[in-house]
């Protein structure tokens, strides 16, 4: 499985211990869109090295979760994860994935009480994407009308 990730990118070390808390649930691909995120290079050679694979798209400035998965589409082919926040961590990824995959939906929004910390998302979602719209407002909203979204609470477990 694959991890997109559209974090804070000011935020390095944040970053770098997500990867590592992802890596450490099994996650062995990571898809990093990289505004002002400087890569450290004993941080990538350290990923390399225990067989984790990132790939760095450097951005001049932010864009849409639309375009930045229209972007790599053609390399996500199974569920991935998307990443919106460091509060991934406080997930057990594990659980909330198989929740995600015994639900056959196409979307699990992983919420905290905060926010949202990141989506499982089927390769069909991209059926949603035809035409440039908001992911969060337009595509998940559709999504959930459709029966094919669920959400996982981090904190309590509860499944809603």
């Amino acid at each position: 499985m694959k991890a997109v990730l559209l974090l804070n990118q000011n935020e390095q070390q944040n970053t770098e211990n997500t990867i590592k808390s992802l890596a450490n649930e099994g996650i062995g691909e990571f898809i990093i869109f990289s505004h002002q995120y400087k890569k450290s290079q004993t941080f990538i050679d350290e990923l390399t090295k225990n067989g984790i694979t990132a790939t760095f798209i450097d951005l001049n400035r932010r864009i849409s979760t639309f375009d930045a998965l229209d972007l790599i589409k053609g390399s996500l082919n199974d569920t991935f994860l998307l990443v919106y926040s460091n509060e991934i961590s406080n997930f057990d990824i594990n659980d909330a994935h198989y929740y995600h995959k015994s639900n056959e939906k196409l979307a699990t929004l992983l919420s905290s009480d905060k926010l949202t910390a990141g989506i499982f998302l089927e390769n069909d979602v991209f059926d949603y994407m035809i035409e440039p719209n908001h992911f969060e407002k337009v595509i998940l909203k559709r999504l959930f009308e459709d029966d094919e979204a669920l959400v996982y609470s981090a904190l309590t477990y509860e499944l809603y």
